[in-house]
């Protein structure tokens, strides 16, 4: 994984403990981190578009949520404020 790539991970887990983020360093610098996703989780899910997840997320809200209102986005990026 290039430099770049290994902060951008990085930045996914920054408020998890040291112990764990140097774990997940330790997996990148050694080409690993991949390996340890495929082995831990080997079905790997069919979603693959925001629409796919948008569909997916009304259907879970249609089924457990029903009396909430329309959902008015849904989005994979995450925003730490």
């Amino acid at each position: 994984m290039q430099p770049s790539s290994q902060s951008s991970v990085l930045r996914y887990i920054q408020g998890y403990p040291e112990n764990i983020v140097s774990q997940v360093e330790q997996l990148i610098v050694s080409n690993r981190l991949v390996t340890w996703f495929e082995s831990r989780y080997p079905e790997n899910h069919t979603i693959k578009s925001e629409k796919a997840l948008f569909d997916y997320t009304m259907s879970f809200k249609n089924r457990y949520m029903k009396k909430t209102q329309p959902l008015s986005k849904v989005s994979t990026t995450i925003k730490f404020i």
